[in-house]
């Protein structure tokens, strides 16, 4: 997404809410419909446990919201502890056109 130097952007921050996948379907439509945001995180960041119910709703947000000309950012578990947990973390970060940021 082109930015122009010096413009303020706003960032959606990941969904903490356990909604179904279709919920989380139509409200990341309703994002890409807006004008409003110009970058959106997605991802489970709370609770690996709704991890298989919503990963695969994913990739078709993921691509609707940068059709809308949104920067994508994918998010991950913050505190991983489990070994499954922090494989889901690898997998995320092994993934070469997404954008990397740390929180800490």
């Amino acid at each position: 997404m082109d930015r122009t130097e010096g413009r303020v952007g706003l960032t959606l921050g990941p969904m903490l809410f356990n909604w179904s996948a279709d919920r989380l379907h139509d409200f990341y439509a309703s994002i890409a419909a807006s004008s409003v945001y110009d970058r959106v995180h997605v991802g489970e960041v709370v609770c690996e446990k709704h991890m298989p119910f919503n990963d695969p709703v994913w990739p078709d947000v993921i691509a609707m919201l940068e059709e809308a000309g949104k920067e994508v950012v994918v998010s991950a578990l913050a505190l991983p502890f489990t070994v499954r947990e922090r494989k889901s973390v690898t997998g995320v970060c092994g993934v070469e056109q997404l954008v990397l940021r740390s929180t800490t």
